[in-house]
């Protein structure tokens, strides 16, 4: 590696763990010590104990932490809490900050593959989804991460890593699935063996919690029942539809990313991170820009929710994919082209 390129890693690392620390630190008051994930390490508990995280006592608690906001319970299902249960043996302070750590790490392990990363390394660390997300410590961030190795396990054909992670995506179905459902149409023409690990690991991981609590998902649909019945949720579409279309030259799990948030309604500006797969795969100077153009929207008067998703969020990203699906992948085919023709002119 160049001295250079030493030097920016080892700043950037340094910026990051900066950046980690300050968002956790300035958590909002009205929230526990865990933010978010403190429901995901209650469920965990009790688990690990041996007791229903749909149970009175988990509910009691959520509802002590967050007011009305937990009023509902815990709105994820069993194979959601499993990948947290290690960590239980831990204070939820100590184990929320690993939890943030282990999923940026995934997202960092996903972003350096890509071609010019510190851009996007930048980029992504300006992204105000995934600072509403930190700071919040919300479980969203898990699913995107999951969602980052889904597409660094499939480009390195780890089937057994790739299966694993389609079973574990829907476990929050409006962040996740969509990437489950194309990367299981990417498994089945591509790499069959994580198809078939995809449908084992989904046998044990949504299957296996039958053979110790028969009844565990009726309480958990009657709780997210509850939970979109209380909280005012916004729909993207149908125009939404047209970034997806947008999108059709994108790789899948882009089109994945674009389509996960389109298709399911919306409540809070972390629930578009997974858009940030999509700027990934955008790349380069159109990335930043889009960026910064989020921030300055927030400086535009008289904007609602679905206004500054839209104006921060939708349409950058939307002129930033036609930008480089259909300028700069045509001229990029036209110098090759012409390339070709210096290397082996017709005879």
């Amino acid at each position: 590696m160049p001295p250079r390129q030493v030097i920016f890693t080892l700043a950037l690392a340094v910026t990051t763990a900066v950046w980690l620390v300050t968002l956790i630190r300035a958590r909002p008051a009205e929230l526990p010590s865990g933010g978010d994930f403190y429901q995901l390490w209650l469920g965990a508990r009790a688990l690990v104990i041996g007791t229903s995280p749909y149970g009175e006592s988990v509910a009691h608690e959520m509802r002590e932490a967050y007011d009305q906001w937990g009023q509902h319970g815990l709105p994820y299902p069993i194979p959601a809490l499993l990948p947290i249960a290690p960590l239980t043996i831990l204070s939820v302070g100590s184990a929320s900050a690993i939890w943030v750590g282990l999923c940026l790490i995934a997202i960092a392990a996903f972003i350096v593959t890509r071609p010019n990363w510190p851009m996007i390394a930048v980029a992504s660390l300006l992204y105000i989804p995934l600072i509403r997300t930190v700071n919040l410590q919300q479980p969203t961030l898990m699913w995107v991460a999951l969602a980052a190795l889904l597409v660094v396990a499939s480009e390195r054909r780890w089937s057994i890593l790739v299966g694993l992670l389609l079973a574990l995506l829907p476990a929050k179905p409006q962040t996740g699935i969509m990437f489950a459902l194309v990367g299981g149409i990417w498994a089945l023409r591509c790499d069959r063996r994580a198809l078939a690990w995809g449908i084992g690991w989904t046998v044990l991981l949504w299957g296996g919690p039958f053979l110790f609590d028969p009844g565990w998902m009726e309480p958990w649909l009657a709780v997210v029942q509850r939970y979109q019945g209380l909280y005012p949720h916004f729909s993207l579409l149908p125009l939404g539809l047209f970034l997806v279309a947008l999108s059709y030259r994108l790789p899948w799990w882009a089109v994945a990313a674009v389509a996960q948030v389109v298709l399911f309604p919306i409540r809070d500006i972390y629930t578009v991170l997974p858009l940030l797969i999509a700027w990934i795969a955008v790349g380069g100077p159109a990335t930043v820009a889009g960026v910064i153009l989020g921030w300055a929207v927030l400086f535009v008067p008289g904007l609602d929710f679905l206004g500054h998703v839209w104006l921060g969020f939708l349409i950058p990203l939307g002129i930033a994919i036609g930008w480089h699906s259909f300028i700069v992948s045509t001229r990029t085919d036209k110098w090759m082209a012409w390339g070709r023709r210096r290397t082996h002119p017709p005879s």
